[in-house]
Formats: C-alpha cells, structure tokens, sequence
C-alpha cells in the first residue's frame, strides 16, 4: 500500500510522493531516549504502509508504518530495523 488517510490525513510513501509535486511522506515522533528525563524529537521518512485485518472479529484492522528515522542531534543519524 503506498497511500493511507486516517483522522483526515493522508500519508504517502516516499516512493509514492518522488515525482509528485506535493509530498507527504514526512513523519515527527515525540519520544524519550531513555537515558534522561527529556523528549527527544524524531523525524523519519515513511517507507511503507502495511494494513493488518484480523478475520473473525468485527472488522479489526491494524495499519503500520515502516520509517527510517533521523536523530537531528549530535549523537547522528539513527535508523530502526
């Protein structure tokens, strides 16, 4: 799936938006590092949209976003796998 909309948004893969003239597949995290008290800012760009229904129940659906995020600190550039 390239193209998501939930709660009025639409997300797009960055493979989706490389020759559009808009592009939205840009994503901000607020997080914790774990290792003090602070938020930490994570910005990532959205590689894939995997949507999950669970058949059986009432139309139980799950979607997931797969990001390469970036740590604009100076401890670099992180990436999740």
């Amino acid at each position: 799936m390239s193209q998501y909309n939930v709660n009025g948004f639409k997300f797009a893969t960055e493979k989706y938006s490389k020759n559009k003239k808009t592009n939205n597949s840009g994503v901000w995290v607020k997080g914790d590092d774990g290792n003090q008290n602070e938020n930490v800012d994570y910005f990532g760009v959205l590689h894939e949209i995997l949507e999950l229904e669970y058949l059986g129940w009432a139309i139980k659906r799950i979607v997931l976003f797969q990001c390469k995020w970036f740590d604009p600190t100076s401890r670099g550039t992180r990436e999740l796998k």
